[in-house]
C-alpha cells in the first residue's frame, strides 16, 4: 500500500505497507479524530487500505 498521509493535527504509525500492515491514527492535544483510527493494508494482488485516512 502507499503510505498514507497523517491527519491535520495529528499523527501516524505505521506497522507495514504490506498486506496486513497498519497504520493507526491519532490527534494532538485538544483535538479530535474524525474517521477511522486504524486501516489495515488489503489485497496482495492490488493493495489498496481498508478506508479513507481521517
Amino acid at each position: 500500500c502507499a503510505s498514507p498521509l497523517a491527519p491535520e493535527n495529528g499523527e501516524i504509525s505505521v506497522t507495514g505497507l504490506q498486506v496486513g500492515g497498519v497504520a493507526y491514527f491519532s490527534c494532538l492535544i485538544g483535538y479530535q479524530l474524525q474517521g477511522p483510527s486504524s486501516l489495515t493494508c488489503r489485497n496482495a494482488t492490488t493493495p489498496y487500505w481498508s478506508g479513507r485516512e481521517p
